[in-house]
């Protein structure tokens, strides 16, 4: 924070240098009072006074040889061998697909990884997580070596089951290392060239079984995207808009859009609509004792379903194969039940309401003479007896 016009420039210099060696977000603050004073383009050659100059120099990150060896006998001992890039990959897109296409990998992307490599490659598998594809769930639970570029995805249960692969990170940011996988070995580089030095060490995959296996599972997925995409809709299927809108856009074009909770609320939230819907009318008709037909109906509505139905439904299964994808078709089939039971419960009669309350709010008891009556007004006051009028 700025508390003097002659600290802006140093603090701009030293915020921009932090920005770009720390891959991070810095934060400039300049009070009200200070933006109206005037400014001081040159501080004065004073003691105390500091002065600062732009630019910064980036250095040449990368592993040591023998640990360049030693990833490379880790991965060309693979045979099934998947890699997840994150952001730190940005930079590093040639990298990235000239090691997949050596060792016959397949890609999948962090969602800040996103904009590495094109989705429309055979051999990418799109997003990982809650929100990702079933070829990423698949690579990622078939694959026995999993090579992390630049990524810090948290959710490890998408990740491969401790034991099933061996695993190799790298990252610039050695505090990223090692926290959400147990990997064997942990590599501190830039991703492009760590990627670009460890090539000549990789050896080519003679057997691409494993590649044709991805490259069937992402065709069939893009398949399946279109079927949903061309669904009819009212008033209109989301999918349809940007599945046609894919091939109308201009090359390097930028979409915008938010992520997280919120792509899922179409879902969630009709679905907690309707299972609040059918709460409501259980509750009314059980307050209705005469008819107990009505109200084993609206317990069938809302929680009238298949065992197997309502063990799809919990959230915690959404990471389970299908991720999303078969979460989504079951709260659906669910929404279909649920809405046909509640258009068949015939309107409930309205409980009876109840008396108003009594306009003296003290209790009142009956003393044992039957011509006086004794009010208690407080907890230690006597019990006193008026003669009725």
């Amino acid at each position: 924070m700025a508390s003097a016009p002659e600290q802006i420039r140093h603090l701009v210099d030293r915020a921009l240098r932090i920005a770009k060696v720390e891959r991070t977000v810095t934060c400039l603050i300049i009070p009200n009072d200070v933006q109206e004073l005037a400014a001081v383009p040159d501080p004065p050659r004073a003691h105390g006074t500091v002065h600062s100059s732009a630019g910064v120099c980036e250095p040449y990150v990368v592993p040591q040889d023998d640990d360049l060896r030693r990833a490379a006998d880790i991965l060309n001992a693979g045979s099934r061998v998947a890699m997840l890039i994150g952001a730190g990959a940005l930079g590093a897109s040639d990298q990235v697909l000239e090691v997949a296409e050596v060792l016959g990998a397949g890609i999948a992307k962090a969602l800040l990884g996103k904009a590495a490599v094109p989705d429309d490659l055979p051999f990418v598998t799109g997003a990982i997580g809650l929100l990702g594809t079933k070829p990423s769930w698949d690579l990622m639970m078939e694959c026995d070596t999993l090579l992390m570029v630049g990524t810090n995805f948290p959710y490890s249960e998408f990740l491969p089951r401790p034991g099933q692969a061996r695993g190799i990170q790298i990252d610039i940011d050695g505090r990223m290392l090692g926290i959400r996988f147990p990997t064997e070995l942990n590599l501190i580089g830039d991703a492009a060239e760590t990627l670009r030095v460890l090539l000549p060490y990789l050896e080519r995959k003679s057997d691409r079984g494993w590649r044709d296996t991805i490259e069937a599972e992402v065709a069939e997925w893009w398949r399946v995207l279109e079927a949903r995409a061309m669904n009819d809709a009212n008033p209109i299927n989301p999918q349809r808009i940007f599945w046609e809108l894919s091939s109308r856009l201009p090359d390097n074009c930028i979409l915008s859009s938010d992520s997280g909770s919120s792509a899922n609320c179409d879902i969630d939230l009709e679905y907690a609509v309707h299972v609040l819907r059918a709460a409501t009318r259980a509750r009314a008709a059980r307050n209705d004792p005469r008819d107990s037909a009505r109200r084993r109906r609206c317990r069938s509505g809302a929680r009238g379903l298949p065992p197997s139905w309502r063990a799809d439904l919990r959230p915690r299964r959404r990471h389970e194969p299908g991720g999303t994808v078969l979460q989504r078709s079951r709260v659906l089939r669910f929404l279909a039940t649920a809405r046909s039971a509640w258009h068949s419960i015939p309107p409930s009669t309205p409980p009876p309401a109840r008396p108003p309350p009594p306009l003296n709010r003290h209790r009142t008891r009956q003393s044992a003479n039957p011509g006086h009556s004794a009010t208690r007004r407080g907890p230690r006051a006597r019990n006193r007896s008026t003669r009725c009028p």
